[in-house]
């Protein structure tokens, strides 16, 4: 077996898992969607939940989305503020880098929450304070760790708050 055919063989193994994986996770599960060749990610799903108040529990998807776009932007945030803040740069205190740690803490702890929200009873109420909670807390932290300012850390505790009412609302 020569070097280029080993990794095709990889390849064409990955590619297989991959197919398999997309269709046994991805397409609905139903009946009438089992037929190979036809697109049936794009239909929609009979059954979809509904909420209490009678309208369907929509946002489903956005909200992982965005949680999937918070996560990248806390990973970003991180290697960014690692490298910004870097041990022995001049100007940088090291109130600076523990605000920095802590922002960027809570910002991958409640991006992985968030894939959590569509879960709950009312996700666009928990959803909306998280994200809120998210923008106030971490966002205010973020700045006075980058910038030195502080006119913007009264902010914080707002976010804080918002933070853990969104948690409590997940026991509605």
């Amino acid at each position: 077996m020569s070097w280029a055919s080993g990794i095709l063989g990889v390849w064409q193994w990955g590619k297989q898992g991959i197919v398999e994986t997309y269709d046994y996770h991805l397409r609905p599960a139903c009946p009438k969607c089992t037929v190979t060749g036809i697109d049936t990610v794009n239909t929609v799903r009979q059954g979809v939940p509904v909420v209490s108040d009678g309208s369907m529990a929509v946002g489903v998807s956005s909200i992982t989305r965005l949680a999937g776009l918070s996560g990248a932007a806390a990973i970003g945030l991180g290697a960014y503020g690692a490298h910004v803040l870097a041990a022995g740069k001049e100007g940088v205190t090291e109130e600076q880098k523990k605000a920095f740690d802590v922002a960027n803490r809570y910002h991958m702890v409640h991006s992985v929450a968030l894939l959590g929200v569509p879960l709950v009873k009312r996700p666009r109420m928990t959803g909306g304070l998280m994200v809120g909670g998210m923008v106030l807390f971490c966002g205010t932290t973020y700045y006075h760790a980058l910038t030195g300012d502080k006119q913007y850390r009264r902010f914080t505790p707002y976010g804080g708050i918002l933070l853990i009412i969104a948690w409590l609302s997940m026991v509605l």
